[in-house]
């Protein structure tokens, strides 16, 4: 799949330095696959209406053979099972944690109070080893 993505993506390049060739192989690794640079690039070059480059990229993008829309497609796949990934044992955790509360909930408070306890001591710790800035009358003696 990856190998296809690639070829794909080069032919587009090609097509896009075939309609336009006062764009550079550099050019197109400037702009990083972003449509906007890329309209916004081939207007500076090219003085062509907006509109215009806007209707050759789609044509251009429909030739490809959908690649841009399975590539976002597959991103959007990814994303939404990464989500799942991290959701399922951060759930698990909260109803662990809630299950915990509840049957111990003096022991759970303890170990709230020191938790917060530990924390507050450390940014105190960081806070006070940091030099203070020279108090204004220590300034102007």
């Amino acid at each position: 799949m990856q190998e296809q993505v690639a070829d794909r993506w080069n032919s587009i390049r090609q097509a896009i330095r075939q309609r336009w060739a006062q764009i550079t192989e550099e050019d197109l690794r400037a702009i990083d696959g972003d449509s906007r640079k890329l309209v916004a690039l081939v207007n500076q070059k090219t003085d062509m209406p907006l509109h215009e480059i806007e209707a050759a990229i789609d044509e251009i993008a429909q030739q490809s053979g959908g690649l841009l829309s399975r590539v976002m497609s597959s991103a959007s796949d990814f994303a939404a099972d990464a989500s799942r990934r991290v959701a399922e044992p951060a759930q698990e955790a909260w109803r662990q944690a809630r299950t915990v509360v509840a049957e111990r909930p003096m022991a759970s408070l303890g170990g709230a109070f020191g938790a917060g306890l530990v924390v507050g001591l450390c940014c105190g710790l960081l806070l006070f080893e940091r030099p203070q800035p020279p108090r204004w009358w220590e300034m102007h003696r």
